[in-house]
């Protein structure tokens, strides 16, 4: 990945390390959409006093302090919750970060994604093992950063993707007046979808048939079985955690749906296809 950089004044950092990297610790800037270049100027300014190597963006990476330079990003004049992390031998990483309507900070899914491929390269790079890819709460117990502390499945996602082979983001779905959030692998620009969440989303069972291995979803419409069609057919997935993950539109297409995105709520939204609908009308006569 492509990393750019702009290094701090050497008032803010300390040239050279003691110790090995070992560490990897993740940080939020606790701005509200704030960008990774902008924080590498303010840190060109003298006697900061503090630093961190790497800021992440929705677009893009830059470097403030060398890796081999120790930044001050992890250190405390108090305790210590940590037997082993400090500025000496770890590597800091701060996401930029925004803020919602009730003043609550999250990251962008494009900020995670790039973070996610930044620390995988200083994982492989260092040969650091996932258990010390940190937050900067695990070192000090500061609430940094905050939408990994307040909210510990996201920080569980996030280390989840560090050693998945697929990247699994965050997307909201609605059918019907109902949204729901749910994690599916984005390749090449397409979204797939565990099987089991969409069919939770639009209302279907499912089942399994270990004789064809046909996974077979049955519609349900106010309790009301309707037959679709029993045409079989083949969707792309991806195998990954043991579940398997489909095209969004393709198996909204085999169902009968037409997709669509809803920039009011954010959402990409199921509606029956007009010739499904057709068909409910005759059957409900």
């Amino acid at each position: 990945m492509k990393i750019n950089k702009l290094i701090a004044h050497s008032s803010n950092f300390t040239k050279g390390r003691k110790q090995k990297i070992q560490f990897l610790v993740i940080h939020y800037t606790a701005n509200n959409g704030d960008l990774a270049k902008s924080n590498c100027n303010y840190f060109k300014s003298p006697n900061r006093n503090a630093s961190a190597h790497y800021f992440v963006d929705e677009k893009e990476v830059w470097q403030s302090v060398e890796d081999n330079d120790m930044a001050w990003h992890c250190g405390t004049s108090g305790k210590y919750y940590h037997s082993k992390c400090r500025n000496d031998n770890a590597i800091g990483i701060e996401l930029c970060s925004e803020k919602d309507s009730k003043g609550n900070y999250y990251f962008t899914n494009e900020t995670i994604n790039n973070a996610v491929g930044l620390v995988k390269m200083l994982m492989e790079k260092y040969n650091i093992p996932i258990e010390n890819v940190v937050r900067h709460y695990d070192v000090t117990h500061k609430n940094c950063p905050a939408p990994f502390v307040n909210n510990i499945t996201a920080w569980d996602n996030f280390k989840n993707n560090l050693v998945e082979e697929y990247m699994l983001v965050t997307r909201n779905y609605s059918y019907n007046g109902k949204v729901k959030s749910f994690n599916v692998i984005n390749e090449n620009g397409e979204n797939f979808i565990k099987i089991r969440d969409l069919a939770e989303l639009l209302n279907k069972n499912i089942s399994y048939d270990s004789n064809t291995k046909i996974t077979m979803l049955d519609d349900i419409f106010n309790n009301v079985k309707v037959e679709v069609g029993n045409t079989k057919t083949t969707v792309q997935a991806i195998n990954s955690g043991g579940f398997n993950f489909v095209k969004v539109r393709d198996l909204a297409d085999v169902l009968g749906f037409e997709t669509g995105y809803n920039e009011t709520n954010n959402s990409i939204f199921f509606k029956l296809k007009k010739s499904i609908i057709d068909k409910l009308k005759v059957f409900k006569k």
